[in-house]
């Protein structure tokens, strides 16, 4: 933003779109202004670093705060806005100077384009002339109705959408190009079962004896996601569970008896399902949200991350045992998250997702005992998930989506082979894969791709495949699957 448009709003004062916020210290008010923008017609900026009058004060105390990097205090910032808000808005957080001195603006776009009504801690706020206040029962009512208009209006042109998509494809031959490159690409992956298509599948883990492969799958006649088995080379799934609330895959016992998985009961708790007689039980009441359970080698613990109910924002690691007896956290770092943990085959370290204060999102390895931390990725732009080890300890396999076609997710991503000591990393397989595990024998990789078919199906793929980076095809189609996915996405 310009000076002189800066000056502008400045000098008009607060008003139905604009602002003044003195410090950060309450972001809980800052998130309530931050809503009652996107709840209205035209948005609104706050310019954080002014006092109501528009007196400069300037934000560098914050600024100091996270080591003078205006980039970490603007992801800081807007992490803590988006999260305090629901549903999301669309917002925009930017450092400018003035006169010399640093201001915050937050751009807070209208949620009336996309239908949404965004609410803070329970509540929807609206603004009245420079005021935030609590929304009538009339007022809400109000902004139901638009919401329920316009994405009714956003499911209609993204049908129109994908239809021209469609048909410009089938006019410019991108079909025949597209099965070329595909093949190319996919070029030593083995297709390892043949699921229906109206059930999408995620998260395979093997069974101890090596034969069999769990997943969790979403049943749309009932709207959860339930457990199911299923053996390489088959065609039939075995539904494992059958309740009215969602299940997520977690990980068995060494023994092959139990397998840990993610049960709602409201909330996300850890279930053990018994492989032998199929019944099933509850063994946490931590009053949060627990999720990725998976057994200690020995059998011994089970491991798994948790949101606390009073700090629902952080996310640290949890171990206990499987009779819910010895629970204890592993870690409680109220500056970074931890999630998708996995041991290492003789049970002594740890791998974990790690997402720090300014929203990177890494690797990390963590001896047993809670000491010794040990970054293992470094790249700021990239979002790592789903690590695990290899049977002989010695590589990671993880998901990425370090072929940047999807910023905010690993949901197009690459599966990417790493050593335990962070070193020879390479790609095995890419675009649209995600969930990898390594086969018993440690030769293979087991992930769920959505490439071929627009439906997540089972893959595998050599641990030594050649780097597919290094495939002038791969990167043709990169380029092109990422320009359509630009195009397309708003």
């Amino acid at each position: 933003m310009r000076g002189s448009r800066l000056r502008q709003l400045i000098a008009g004062g607060e008003s139905e779109t604009v602002e003044f916020k003195l410090s950060l210290e309450r972001m809980d008010l800052l998130a309530r202004v931050a809503a009652s923008f996107a709840n209205s017609r035209r948005g609104g900026i706050i310019l954080v670093g002014l006092t109501d009058e528009g007196k400069i004060v300037g934000v560098e105390r914050h600024l100091r705060q996270h080591g003078g990097s205006p980039r970490r205090l603007q992801a800081a910032v807007r992490r803590q806005l988006m999260a305090s808000i629901d549903p999301s808005p669309r917002l925009k957080v930017r450092t400018v100077m003035l006169d010399g001195v640093s201001l915050l603006r937050i751009a807070i776009r209208s949620g009336w384009a996309w239908g949404i009504v965004p609410y803070q801690c329970g509540q929807i706020y609206v603004r009245r002339g420079a005021r935030t206040v609590e929304a009538t029962q009339d007022e809400i009512a109000v902004l139901e109705r638009q919401g329920y208009r316009k994405r009714w209006m956003a499911r209609m042109r993204r049908g129109l959408v994908w239809g021209l998509f469609l048909v410009s494809l089938f006019l410019a031959g991108f079909v025949a190009l597209s099965g070329f490159l595909m093949a190319d690409v996919g070029r030593g992956q083995v297709r390892l079962a043949d699921t229906p298509r109206d059930l999408p599948i995620f998260r395979p883990v093997f069974a101890p004896d090596g034969q069999t492969i769990v997943v969790h799958g979403y049943d749309k006649d009932w709207g959860n996601w339930n457990l199911y088995a299923i053996s390489p080379g088959g065609s039939q799934l075995r539904q494992l569970t059958d309740h009215w609330a969602h299940e997520f895959v977690g990980g068995f016992s060494p023994d092959g008896r139990w397998l840990a998985y993610t049960c709602h009961a409201p909330d996300s708790e850890i279930c053990l399902y018994d492989w032998l007689t199929g019944e099933t039980q509850q063994i946490t009441q931590l009053r949060g949200s627990a999720e990725h359970p998976v057994f200690s080698p020995d059998g011994e613990w089970i491991l798994f991350d948790v949101s606390p109910e009073k700090r629902p924002q952080d996310r640290d690691l949890f171990v206990m045992r499987p009779d819910s007896s010895d629970g204890h956290w592993l870690t409680c770092t109220p500056d970074m998250r931890e999630t998708e943990p996995a041991f290492s085959p003789d049970g002594q370290t740890i791998v974990f997702v790690g997402e720090n204060e300014t929203g990177e999102v890494d690797l990390y390895l963590l001896n047993w005992d809670g000491q010794m931390w040990q970054r293992l990725t470094h790249d700021p732009e990239v979002r790592e998930s789903r690590p695990s080890f290899s049977p002989d300890g010695q590589w990671i396999v993880y998901a990425s989506n370090q072929n940047h076609l999807n910023s905010s997710s690993d949901r197009n991503g690459e599966i990417v082979v790493i050593r335990s000591d962070g070193s020879d990393w390479h790609v095995i397989s890419g675009l649209v894969d995600l969930d990898p595990v390594f086969a018993p024998d440690g030769q293979r990789i087991v992930f769920i791709s959505q490439l071929r078919h627009l439906k997540p199906e089972l893959y595998s793929v050599s641990r030594d495949d050649q780097e597919l980076t290094h495939r002038s095809t791969y990167r043709l189609f990169c380029a092109i699957f990422y320009r359509i996915v630009s195009l397309l996405t708003p």
